[in-house]
């Protein structure tokens, strides 16, 4: 598949480029992930969206998915956006997210508690 870049004219108006997470073996991991298919959506918090004051994504955003040290890796485009409370996050946000086994199992609510 082809992206076009044509209606960017300049590099200031070139889609935001980012890595995932907050260190080098994940972001590069997932970068990879991406690369390969098997991460096809991610889900930040609406807190840090709000925190930060940064725009929530829209459809047809583009974006540079980079390596923890800003090297691009691949281009992609927003193709869908939900905002759901966490306990509406289902086994398919999970696999699509392409973390892990691929269940809700590394979500901080759906985790088993550890028994004392």
């Amino acid at each position: 598949m082809r992206i076009s870049l044509s209606h960017y004219s300049s590099p200031t108006d070139a889609p935001p480029a980012w890595y995932f997470c907050d260190n080098e073996t994940d972001a590069n991991e997932c970068a990879q992930l991406v690369v390969r298919g098997t991460k096809r959506a991610t889900s930040p918090s609406l807190w840090s969206f709000e925190a930060s004051g940064e725009a929530l994504p829209r459809i047809g955003d583009l974006n540079i998915v980079t390596d923890w040290n800003g090297k691009a890796v691949c281009i992609i485009r927003t193709t869908n956006v939900q905002i759901l409370p966490l306990n509406e996050v289902t086994e398919v946000h999970a696999r699509i997210g392409g973390e892990g086994d691929g269940s809700l199992g590394l979500l901080p609510s759906r985790a088993p508690r550890n028994r004392l």
